[in-house]
């Protein structure tokens, strides 16, 4: 269960019926159904009942001479004796009988009771039985194993002859149906709740508000392949639900934003495929569009892919100025078309991404950058990958945990909330990327449209101008910040 949730709580119950509801109907139908339509073929039972009371002959009462032990054995021998009568039942009912007979405890009464589809041949075969038992005394001695002059036994009828019975026996239609349905309802659901912790993938934008009990701030739509190849600019095309989602998730965060400092967010995924590059980098074009003045950092040294966004050289980035190579000016590159957006790739992969993320001249370069920008925002490592986005996610002071349905599951992005908590970064909400149409609207509303003459100037950037092969961020006007 999610991180801050009640494993049994409505919420999650809702959640779960939702997602595999299917499962318990199915097996609902599959098992009512048939139920019902077995019983319907089968047809009515009746059953009709006759009592007989076994005797001694010697004395004429029962008992006499004798114990019920012995009269055990009389049961035996009639029970043999009248074999035959169900064969000739058999003949005229309409389909086989079926008979019990059963001893009442502590008397020498036996009682018979005879099953069938028609009430007639109920009555019928229970009354040939209760005859045959008590068509009088049979010697013992016919037995071979007996001697001629054993005594004698029979049985005697204690009520008239057999009543067809009015009301059936069995189970109706409808009553092995309801049956049916329970049982199959049953069984769904404990299916549904093992398949629920086998597959627990994301899939709605409920599944991630339960899972770490956060607010869902973006549902971002799935988009074509082509789309996510052309990069950030592509997706925020005028008029595209990619648009509009990514203008409410503005919204959602200047909303965050206003309780609480925003201005170095990161962007953070569990593992790999969340598509955090695809998020960052479309979040920090459409904060650029809006006004303000955003700085984009790669802080994945292992797997960098920034700059392919924006088609960016990375021969110079993060890493060489982490190691000393170069200076912050020469790795901070401009976004061609874009004033107010500067991106600093990751560079060259590094033998120490973690020593170099872990050092104090990191945590001097992200409090420059913070210094000469609205926003400064990180793209890193995926947290279940390795220690490197727990590194960045110090120097945050707001985190977005991306999920994407389908592919990240729900324990991993518990897991990844877990451990952004023990290392003190704020997360505070969440991004459900990739979702497909039936995933949840998103909530929120358009970024509100920005008058950039009435903005006020904004502060320039300690970066040399644009060059065309380092190309460093430019100096422009200001807007007003996110929050400080």
């Amino acid at each position: 269960m999610p991180h801050g949730a009640d494993e049994g709580s409505l919420r999650h119950q809702l959640v779960f019926l939702r997602r595999w509801w299917l499962v318990p109907v199915l097996l609902s139908v599959l098992g009512g159904a048939p139920a019902a339509a077995l019983t319907a073929l089968e047809g009515p039972v009746y059953e009709a009942r006759a009592s007989v009371e076994l005797r001694l002959a010697a004395g004429g009462q029962p008992g006499t001479g004798a114990t019920l032990d012995d009269l055990a054995l009389v049961a035996t021998e009639l029970d043999r004796r009248c074999a035959g009568a169900a064969d000739d039942a058999k003949e005229d009912g309409q389909s086989p009988p079926q008979v019990a007979i059963d001893d009442r405890a502590g008397t020498y009464v036996l009682d018979i009771r005879a099953r069938s589809t028609t009430s007639d041949d109920a009555a019928q075969v229970a009354t040939t039985f209760a005859d045959c038992y008590a068509q009088g005394p049979a010697a013992a001695g016919d037995d071979p194993g007996q001697s001629p002059d054993a005594s004698t036994f029979g049985a005697i009828r204690l009520d008239p002859e057999a009543t067809p019975p009015t009301q059936r026996v069995s189970a109706s239609p409808m009553r092995n149906g309801a049956l049916g349905v329970s049982g199959g309802l049953l069984v769904g659901l404990v299916l549904a709740s093992l398949l629920d912790r086998v597959d627990d993938r994301l899939r709605r934008r409920e599944d991630l508000e339960v899972t770490v009990d956060l607010p869902v701030v973006g549902v971002l739509p799935r988009e074509p392949l082509r789309d996510l190849q052309d990069g950030p600019r592509a997706l925020l095309a005028a008029g595209s639900p990619s648009a509009e989602a990514y203008d409410a998730l503005l919204a959602n965060i200047e909303s965050l934003a206003s309780e609480r400092p925003m201005r170095c967010l990161q962007v953070a995924g569990a593992t790999v495929g969340a598509g955090t590059t695809t998020v960052a980098t479309a979040l920090a074009l459409s904060l650029a569009r809006a006004g303000y003045r955003v700085i984009l950092l790669d802080g994945d040294l292992s797997r960098p892919t920034v700059h392919t966004a924006f088609g960016l050289p990375n021969e110079t980035g993060l890493a060489q100025v982490l190691s000393g190579q170069r200076s912050l000016a020469e790795a901070v590159a401009a976004v061609d078309g874009e004033p107010t957006l500067a991106v600093l790739p990751a560079g060259p992969v590094p033998a120490n991404p973690s020593e170099l993320l872990a050092s104090d001249r990191f945590r001097a370069v992200v409090a420059t950058l913070r210094a000469n920008c609205d926003v400064l925002l990180f793209d890193g490592q995926p947290v279940l990958a390795g220690p490197d986005a727990l590194i960045v996610a110090r120097q945050a002071n707001a985190i977005l945990l991306v999920g994407r349905p389908g592919h990240s599951t729900r324990r991993q992005v518990r897991r990844a909330h877990h451990l952004l908590g023990q290392a003190g970064a704020p997360v505070v909400g969440t991004v459900l990327n990739g979702a497909p149409p039936s995933a949840g609207r998103q909530r929120g509303g358009r970024a509100p449209e920005r008058n950039r003459a009435t903005d006020e100037k904004r502060r320039p950037l300690p970066l040399p101008p644009p060059t065309a092969a380092g190309q460093a961020a430019p100096a422009g006007e200001t807007r007003a910040e996110v929050s400080s």
